[in-house]
């Protein structure tokens, strides 16, 4: 499924709407969905923690950061026992990439990121 013009900046992205909305094919597959960071986030999860596909299913990539300078602003901002906190996760042991992925997008969110 391709979508054009569902969202690019301009307004809300409708993009994990139509995910929803209409059934993955039969079978085995890929997905594969590119767009904006925070929004992906819930596409990412939905894929992962609704539909059940493993990390091998598919590959989700925000690629741009709407409003990317005060994102900037707002990392740079917090203290570095938060970015090394966030940091940490990656390094831990055990639950493999896709467990760390919830765990660092779930902090992020919970720093206002």
């Amino acid at each position: 499924m391709w979508l054009h013009g569902c969202g690019n900046g301009v307004g809300p992205s409708r993009l994990l709407d139509a995910l929803r909305s209409g059934p993955l094919p039969e079978g085995p597959g890929y997905v594969w969905v590119a767009g904006e960071t925070a929004m992906q986030r819930g596409v990412r999860r939905y894929l992962r923690q609704d539909l059940s596909l493993p990390g091998s299913a598919y590959k989700v990539i925000g690629y741009w950061t709407d409003n990317g300078e005060e994102c900037a602003s707002r990392w740079a901002a917090l203290s570095d026992e938060t970015k090394q906190r966030l940091e940490e996760i990656w390094a831990t042991d055990g639950g493999g990439e896709e467990v760390k992925r919830d765990r660092y997008e779930h902090a992020l969110e919970e720093v206002g990121l």
